[in-house]
């Protein structure tokens, strides 16, 4: 089987373009949801908004694991 790459770029490049779904993802994170510091609503929220859309995507057990954040608190 003969591959056509010039075919197969145009149309990896053109639903780049047009299948984008960029402006959607920006928009609920950075409005919608908005401040997104570390352990906030915004931060937990954000994190399910992906997982949600990773496995709407079609990826194969799209999980949340928990981890140890180090940090710090002023005062």
């Amino acid at each position: 089987m003969q591959l056509d790459w010039q075919q197969i770029d145009r149309f990896l490049i053109g639903e780049a373009w047009v299948g984008s779904r960029i402006g959607a993802h920006l928009t609920m994170l950075c409005d919608t949801i908005g401040e997104r510091w570390a352990s906030s609503p915004g931060e937990w929220q954000a994190v399910n908004y992906l997982r949600e859309q990773l496995a709407a995507s079609g990826l194969a057990n799209a999980r949340l694991e928990e981890y140890q954040l180090h940090s710090w608190r002023h005062g």
